[in-house]
């Protein structure tokens, strides 16, 4: 069974390449990127599970010799008029951490490349961490005390299956019974660091007046398609009202947090469609790792998620879709 697991695995991969191969020479395509955290190069991840200012870099000017970097207003009017270039890439980010505007925001003006920040509505000016981050940071405060600093490889993806596992347990839960099981994972952690809260509105004006795009990422960041509709429509239409309001500009752009469920089935309910097109949103986008091509639905866009990659991994990742 484990044998053909494994051929099956690859067989898989190996048709997708192939089908993307055949798809870039006849089909124009766009890769859309999402990225989550930028940090500063010195910053302490003994998880690795962010990227260092330096690495963005680096990624970022291979990446603007490779094709070309277009914004995501100008996907989408492509969209509109069912004409895509041969290639091209657009950067997200998701969540509106702070890093993006210290850390990532300068990296990107430096090499004049646009980028959409979907912002979590509910979150932006809080001043604690997101709970997925609370979990990591009690986990490690656990090992920490069992006098466990620096990781082995093979400790630190046991550390990140339990990271990963937990925010699965954790994720379709109602707020006030996450918060308990929260506080029974053990030690409290120390206090957030600057860098690991969100940005305030402030920062995310600056952002907004710096020419980036601003979208909304709903108001608490729920997996959405395990909600009834009413409350769907409620995480998606207030954060663009509040977005809105707050940023005194229209947002035309929406993300949707991350979602198991979806993930898996690699597609977006047709009522979350629905709801998107309804509060007047032109994209919304998905973490469905597949290139954007002129038949794309604008209301599930495919998106690749970035991990904390080596350039070699970056490049050959790129290079599988476009």
């Amino acid at each position: 069974m484990i044998l053909t697991d494994h051929l099956g695995r690859q067989v898989t991969r190996e048709s997708t390449r192939l089908r993307y191969a055949v798809m870039g020479r006849f089909v124009p395509r766009t890769l859309i990127l999402a990225y989550h955290r930028v940090v500063p190069d010195d910053w302490r991840d003994p998880l690795r599970m962010r990227l260092t200012a330096a690495g963005f870099e680096k990624q970022l000017c291979w990446l603007s010799s490779y094709c070309p970097v277009v914004s995501l207003d100008t996907l989408a009017e492509q969209l509109r008029k069912g004409s895509l270039p041969r290639r091209q890439v657009v950067i997200t980010f998701d969540d509106g951490y702070r890093d993006n505007r210290i850390c990532a925001a300068p990296v990107l003006r430096r090499l004049g490349l646009p980028a959409t920040f979907y912002l979590t509505g509910g979150w932006i000016g809080a001043s604690r961490r997101s709970w997925w981050d609370e979990v990591e940071a009690r986990l490690l405060t656990v090992s920490e005390r069992e006098g466990e600093r620096e990781f082995s490889e093979a400790k630190q993806r046991e550390l990140c299956r339990v990271v990963h596992r937990t925010c699965s347990e954790l994720r379709p839960l109602p707020p006030a019974e996450r918060d308990r099981r929260l506080a029974a994972l053990g030690a409290e952690p120390a206090p957030p660091h600057p860098l690991e809260l969100p940005m305030s509105w402030d920062e995310a004006r600056e952002m907004a007046a710096m020419g980036f795009t601003l979208g909304a990422h709903s108001m608490d960041h729920p997996a959405l398609s395990g909600l009834d509709e009413e409350l769907a429509r409620r995480e998606i239409s207030e954060s663009k009202r509040v977005l809105e309001e707050q940023l005194g500009q229209r947002v035309a752009h929406f993300a949707y947090p991350y979602d198991e469920a979806m993930r898996r089935r690699r597609r977006v309910p047709a009522f979350l469609e629905q709801i998107s097109r309804s509060v007047g949103l032109e994209t919304a986008g998905t973490v469905v790792a597949e290139p954007v091509t002129r038949w794309s639905n604008p209301q599930a866009l495919p998106r690749m998620v970035v991990g904390d990659w080596s350039l070699d991994r970056f490049q050959h990742e790129i290079a599988r879709f476009i």
